[in-house]
């Protein structure tokens, strides 16, 4: 099976995104292949693929693709998806932990757990309800 490709699909808050994991798969990730992917009707359909967890400036991190295969800076519903996923595959285990993403600057704000900060957001573990889907 090496040219499958292992993904898992969340959805929280009105967005779905693939979550593309490089410590399981073995993938180039170009804009077209994104977009295929990320097709409604035809791919496995997408807001945009999560590729992660990857090392950012030393830290734990996240690459968000768009549907059309361009990147993003931050996503906070992406980056709150991200984070489920690496509850739920036991990356972390802390009560509080933080991704980093290519942004440069965002305003603190809060919601559900999260806090984000100048392109790094912080996430407080409020239990698991183990059915896939962000908190």
């Amino acid at each position: 099976m090496r040219d499958s490709i292992i993904m898992t699909k969340y959805q929280g808050f009105g967005n779905d995104y693939l979550v593309l994991d490089p410590n399981k798969n073995r993938v180039q990730l170009q804009g077209k292949k994104i977009a295929l992917l990320c097709q409604r009707g035809f791919g496995l359909g997408a807001d945009g693929i999560l590729y992660g967890p990857i090392e950012i400036d030393g830290k734990m991190g996240v690459r968000i693709f768009n549907s059309d295969g361009s990147e993003a800076a931050i996503s906070g519903n992406g980056v709150r998806i991200f984070a489920k996923y690496l509850m739920d595959h036991e990356y972390v285990k802390e009560q509080k932990f933080s991704i980093q993403t290519l942004s440069g600057g965002m305003p603190e704000q809060s919601c559900y757990g999260v806090s984000c900060k100048n392109g790094q957001s912080l996430f407080y573990l409020q239990g698991n309800s183990g059915n896939g889907r962000s908190s």
